[in-house]
Order: structure tokens, then sequence, then C-alpha cells
């Protein structure tokens, strides 16, 4: 069986509309402000979890029949394993201009992938204003794509694989999102001040 990202958007996006229906005519009944603004980050939001879903998690490719013979991979090495695959490719002249694209775009993309979450965060809910509460969520994120990545191996899924260097990496994107819209704010919180 074989299903594809486009599968969330199908589904996710129609139940984001009926949700923010839902809520709004609540919301209208309590006489409750509208904040635009917060409106449009909540969908943005939403459809940055799909899009992380999306390439995380899809495309499922299930093999229910030969789940025993299904390769599980699982690295709880922090850097030993991707250090050690980078030195063995960069010395095989054969693979290696190909396997040197795909690591970057490796490394880059698990930074990449949580760094809009570092940023929404704060900017939705005011818990996540310090950088280290951002941070732990980012990591939990994390931690919980990669279980269930494992977990869907387990039932047959084949192209995922468990691996500690990805937390290290999207925590730190959290991180760095965190990071910046911080810095951001206190340079706009300092230009008030002196304006």
């Amino acid at each position: 069986m074989y299903i594809e990202s486009n599968i969330l958007f199908i589904f996710g996006i129609p139940l984001w509309v009926l949700i923010w229906i839902i809520i709004n005519i609540v919301r209208y009944r309590k006489r409750k402000p509208l904040s635009i603004k917060r409106e449009l980050l909540l969908s943005v939001f939403y459809y940055y979890i799909l899009c992380v879903l999306g390439v995380t998690l899809f495309p499922l490719i299930l093999f229910w029949d030969d789940i025993y013979g299904s390769y599980v991979s699982v690295n709880v090495l922090p850097v030993y394993t991707t250090v050690k695959d980078i030195i063995y490719t960069c010395s095989n002249s054969r693979i290696s201009d190909f396997m040197v694209r795909v690591w970057i775009r490796n490394i880059l993309g698990n930074l990449i992938l949580l760094f809009p979450l570092g940023i929404l965060l704060p900017l939705l809910w005011d818990k996540f204003r310090n950088i280290r509460t951002a941070t732990v969520f980012g990591f939990f994120t994390s931690l919980s794509i990669e279980v269930i990545q494992l977990l869907s191996m387990l039932i047959g899924n084949r192209g995922r694989a468990f691996d500690i260097d990805d937390i290290i990496l999207n925590t730190a994107g959290a991180f760095l999102g965190a990071l910046l819209l911080n810095r951001i704010m206190r340079i706009r919180k300092h230009k008030r001040v002196h304006d």
C-alpha cells in the first residue's frame, strides 16, 4: 500500500476550515474580539504542521506481508554515525558528489524543519516566549516524530529511520528560530524605547 502526503491536505484543510468556523461562531456568540493577525498566524501554523507531517511521515509505503523482512534503521549514537558516513562518502570518489549533496540536504533540511516552530510558537502563545521553553518543545516534537517513524517501520513502512542526529538538528533548528525571533523582538522594543 502506498499513501502520499497529499491526503493530509485533502482532509486536513477542510477540517481546519470547519474548526475555524466553529471556533469563530462560539467567539461571536461570546462577543469576543477577532484578531485577524492571530487568525492568520494560526492558519499558517496549522498549514506548517501539515507540511511537517507530510515531510516526516509520508509517503507511507506499507508491506504487511513482509514485516519480518523489513529493515529497521535506528541510530542512537549522536553525531558518530553521521560523521562516519560523511567520511566514508568523501573517501569514495564514485559516490562522493551525489552523497555529499544528500548529506547537505539532510543536515540543512533537519535544521530548517523545526525552525518555523521556534518562531510561530512564541508569536502565538506567550508561554513559549522563553527560548528554553520553545527549544524543549522542539525537542519533544522531534522526538515524537522519530518515535512515530520507528513505530511505522515496525508495521511495515519502509524508508523511514529513527535517528538521534535528526533530533539534535531539529532541536537546534527550533532553538535558532526562537533565538532569531527573540533578537528581532528585542531590537523592535529597543527602537520603540528610543523613538
